[in-house]
């Protein structure tokens, strides 16, 4: 993990296991998804690498809307979609509001900006987009061949494809 511009030197979070994401819930505090064992966990670093907590096993993945205000968004094993604040996460957490069911598994193919939900589920080449508020109704679709990522700011939403494969092969004697 860097530092701000405003520091010396970068530090360093070391782990044994294998990252899935890494997100910025704050100014100071970063939350790493990683695996452990047969779980995904959650833990959140400050800016000096310590961990600050780990969240329970149940929670899959954290999502970030930075649209105006940093909302924060958890999502359990059986898909629900909860939405908390970095205080409760931080503190000894209440049950964050619950929103409702999501259609797909959480991959890095999922994101949430300015009120909406948008996904790319496992094997498909299509955008679903949906209210944050009725995360199962999908309003909107784009068709996206070859994905490999996208991003999202202020409703505008920026992807890479697959447009040329090629390969060299090469041979000594």
């Amino acid at each position: 993990m860097k530092k701000t511009p405003n520091t010396s030197k970068p530090s360093t979070i070391h782990l044994d296991n294998r990252v899935r994401s890494a997100v910025w819930v704050s100014k100071d505090v970063i939350a790493v998804t990683h695996h452990d064992v047969d779980q995904s966990l959650i833990t959140f670093y400050n800016q000096k690498g310590e961990a600050l907590k780990t969240l329970a096993s149940h929670w899959q993945s954290i999502l970030i809307d930075n649209h105006k205000e940093v909302e924060i968004f958890l999502v359990d094993n059986e898909r629900k979609l909860h939405q908390t604040t970095i205080k409760l996460m931080l503190s000894d957490m209440q049950l964050p509001t619950y929103i409702g069911q999501i259609n797909h598994p959480v991959n890095r193919d999922t994101k949430i900006n300015n009120g909406k939900l948008y996904q790319i589920p496992n094997n498909t080449e299509v955008l679903n987009i949906s209210n944050i508020n009725q995360p199962k109704k999908i309003i909107e679709t784009h068709p996206f061949s070859d994905s490999y990522g996208f991003d999202v700011v202020d409703n505008t939403i920026v992807y890479s494809s697959l447009k040329y494969t090629s390969t060299e092969l090469h041979r000594t004697k």
